[in-house]
């Protein structure tokens, strides 16, 4: 993904409502063809894969997609907005976010549009975690990086002959499930078979503050983690459920996750 934003001559979101809230950045002016960087500027894209939306739906959440800001004011906003938070998907992580030297395997692209992406991501995930202490969050594949990442742990880079490790198709593999309460809550079992897609992982021995891991590979890579809260649905999976062949799967995971979010929203209506 690669997002050029510097051709909008937006005014800066510092400008306040009525109601004494940050407002969106607005454009000073028209924006044509003449004013991007180059002819074919303006097909730039956001995007997401399919998947992620139409699982959302699905199990009966709206989705509501964030651009990659990197305004504090306007991500709190989306925050203010939304019931819970789903993080997904970013080649990896630029490891000088966990102050680390980085890896020949390590894949991050040097461009202007995936440093914002990173840096919106990793502002965001730290305003969800440690701002709020009710959210509930659901992360897949980057997504447990991320949490692991905003709340001051660290990566694995490369995992050497992991099992899941490919680039171009899931592989199918066995976790066990130990400890936690949120697996052992929506699966009931000490092992399950997942659809992995990844060569980085949360290091169990740089977990970020308030996180263990709870599910891991045959091979003893982390495969899930969760918040040490038992009152808070806080979930990261390596795989990807959005696109597990097993329905019960993909029910029990979104699911869990948007009852979660359907009781946050009712307790944030009552306050």
């Amino acid at each position: 993904m690669d997002i050029k934003l510097r051709h909008l001559p937006a005014s800066k979101a510092s400008a306040k409502s009525n109601d004494n809230r940050a407002e969106f950045a607005r454009s000073s002016g028209i924006v044509g063809p003449d004013q991007y960087e180059t002819d074919f500027a303006f097909r730039d894209e956001y995007r997401i894969y399919n998947r992620y939306i139409d699982q959302v739906f699905e199990s009966g959440g709206i989705p509501l997609l964030v651009p990659p800001f990197t305004d504090k004011a306007i991500l709190r906003q989306y925050v203010d907005m939304a019931d819970g938070f789903l993080f997904v998907g970013l080649n990896d992580y630029p490891p000088e976010m966990y102050r680390e030297p980085k890896r020949i395997e390590t894949q991050v692209k040097n461009t202007p549009g995936y440093k914002q992406l990173a840096e919106s991501n990793l502002l965001l995930a730290q305003m969800v975690l440690k701002e709020n202490t009710s959210m509930p969050v659901l992360g897949i594949c980057a997504g447990p990086q991320l949490c692991t990442i905003a709340l001051g742990g660290k990566l694995i880079q490369h995992v050497e002959n992991h099992i899941a490790h490919t680039s171009i198709l899931d592989r199918e593999h066995k976790i066990s499930i130990k400890g936690g309460h949120i697996m052992k809550g929506l699966f009931g079992e000490t092992s399950i078979i997942v659809n992995s897609n990844h060569h980085q992982a949360a290091d169990p021995k740089h977990m970020g503050e308030g996180l263990q891991p709870v599910a891991y590979a045959e091979d003893g890579v982390v495969e899930a983690i969760e918040c040490t809260d038992p009152n808070r649905f806080i979930l990261g999976v390596q795989w990807h459920p959005e696109r597990v062949r097993f329905d019960d799967h993909r029910e029990k995971i979104f699911g869990g996750f948007m009852n979660a979010a359907r009781e946050y929203r009712g307790s944030a209506s009552d306050k």
